[in-house]
């Protein structure tokens, strides 16, 4: 299956439980933020240096996260519902630790992505401004936070003109495969794997390698939850 570069960003920041540089060190990589957990939305940066360190947290929304047009814009100011992170600016000493704080200012209608970057500032300010670009951007991380409703709830809804599965809950789901069958036996089905991630608003083509197609079957999971499916027949 190939990946788009982007989306594979996204995925290597769930799987991977830490990310390391030569001096920082961040855990966890990913992580959901609720508004009644709060004691949850955080994360630490650690010091791998033996030197004092200026450390600078800023946000990226991740627009149409999971599809070809998925962008990071900077999280806007003017709106309420957008993370914000705590300290920006960390004075780290050698091999001390910090804690980031998240927080919305209110409960999002529906779950929203973000990546949190950390970016140690130049240690070396005599060198010139390209060398100090260079050298900073290899060292940013970035963590990927979802920011939860308040009531998650998913539903998929299914458009058979357009052929297509669109979710109109207000929490991403993760779409393993999809059945297109020519009765409603699910003797004559045949299961397609999709392993991609459908995000509130957004929607998926369903196969339609077998005509006529009598009944649809989707196989989903959500944030905590097992293996469902959601039948069409027809």
């Amino acid at each position: 299956m190939k990946f788009n570069p982007k989306i594979l960003s996204l995925l290597l920041g769930i799987l991977l439980p830490a990310t390391s540089s030569a001096n920082i060190t961040i855990y966890p990589m990913s992580l959901k933020i609720t508004p009644n957990i709060t004691s949850k939305n955080k994360f630490k940066i650690y010091s791998k240096s033996d030197k004092l360190q200026r450390v600078t947290v800023y946000v990226r929304k991740i627009i149409n996260p999971a599809t070809a047009d998925e962008d990071e814009i900077p999280a806007p100011a003017t709106d309420t519902q957008s993370l914000i992170a705590s300290p920006q600016n960390v004075i780290l000493p050698a091999g001390g630790e910090q804690t980031i704080t998240l927080r919305t200012i209110s409960t999002p209608e529906k779950e929203a992505l973000y990546r949190v970057f950390v970016k140690p500032a130049p240690a070396d300010y005599s060198a010139n401004e390209e060398e100090q670009t260079a050298s900073v951007t290899s060292l940013t991380r970035g963590v990927l936070v979802y920011s939860l409703p308040e009531d998650p709830t998913s539903n998929l809804t299914l458009d058979l003109k357009s052929a297509r599965v669109e979710n109109t809950g207000n929490i991403h789901v993760w779409i393993k495969d999809i059945a297109t069958c020519s009765d409603h036996s699910e003797d004559h089905c045949k299961k397609t794997y999709i392993g991609t991630s459908v995000f509130p608003g957004s929607s998926l083509a369903v196969p339609t390698s077998i005509l006529p197609v009598k009944c649809i079957i989707v196989n989903y999971q959500t944030h905590d939850m097992d293996m469902k499916s959601r039948r069409w027949d027809f």
